[in-house]
């Protein structure tokens, strides 16, 4: 019985060993090479400002968006289509 016990516990620990130390070999479906779940849990950080269509009210990030500068202001738009009607509609007024 002690034997088995003695057995059981050095399987274990060479497990457990293996399994440290290659680790990051084993990820999980959908998962780069290398990274296994174990990885840090944080959202990625947002790196651009969201901003708001003054036509549509569609919001879209700053560095994608349409811009137009009146009287030191900057306007954005989600697209070109948007612009030219904000445009359209400033010229009516």
């Amino acid at each position: 019985m002690t034997r088995i016990l003695l057995l059981l516990i050095i399987f274990v620990s060479i497990y457990y060993f293996i399994k440290r130390s290659l680790g990051g070999l084993f990820s999980q479906p959908g998962e780069p090479f290398g990274q296994s779940n174990q990885s840090s849990t944080r959202p990625k950080t947002i790196t651009d400002q969201l901003v708001k269509d003054p036509v549509c009210g569609t919001y879209c990030p700053k560095r994608e968006a349409f811009t137009l500068e009146i009287g030191g202001e900057v306007i954005h738009f989600c697209s070109d289509k948007c612009k030219n009607k904000f445009l359209a509609n400033k010229d009516n007024r």
